[in-house]
């Protein structure tokens, strides 16, 4: 479970500089959750950008975020754990994988097919096939 957290500058006292203070509360709870997360300073001025799996997921303007507040104290670190935590369960849920296991034939078997071997013949045995479309001069028709 990892992340990429992009932070860009933004202006204080006068002075416009890469900080973590106003992750601080953030980064505190998404650690204690168990994400390991990569800080990337960037040049977009004020943004504060998460990925999860190269897709982002969450932005804001980091001055949202309250300097060097707690987790529990700042609202917007608690929408942006919850966009987190949604967004893992969304990327991990057991229905976005397939449910079948195919032989070790690889490549070799998009050639069996195109030699005339049945799809029930390259699936595992526990695979059940709801539809199959036949090919238009295949004479199981």
């Amino acid at each position: 479970m990892s992340l990429k957290i992009y932070f860009g500058p933004y202006e204080t006292h006068g002075l416009l500089k890469h900080k973590l203070e106003r992750l601080h509360g953030v980064l505190t709870e998404l650690s204690s959750i168990g994400f390991h997360i990569e800080l990337i300073p960037t040049k977009h001025l004020e943004r504060l950008s998460i990925e999860m799996r190269n897709r982002e997921i969450f932005r804001c303007n980091i001055k949202y975020l309250k300097y060097n507040m707690d987790f529990e104290d700042d609202e917007m670190a608690k929408n942006l754990v919850q966009a987190v935590k949604e967004a893992h369960g969304r990327f991990y849920n057991e229905s976005n994988t397939p449910k079948y296991l195919v032989n070790d034939k690889g490549m070799k078997g998009v050639h069996l097919i195109s030699k005339g071997l049945g799809l029930k013949d390259i699936f595992t045995s526990s695979t059940e096939l709801i539809f199959e479309i036949l090919d238009k001069n295949s004479d199981d028709i």
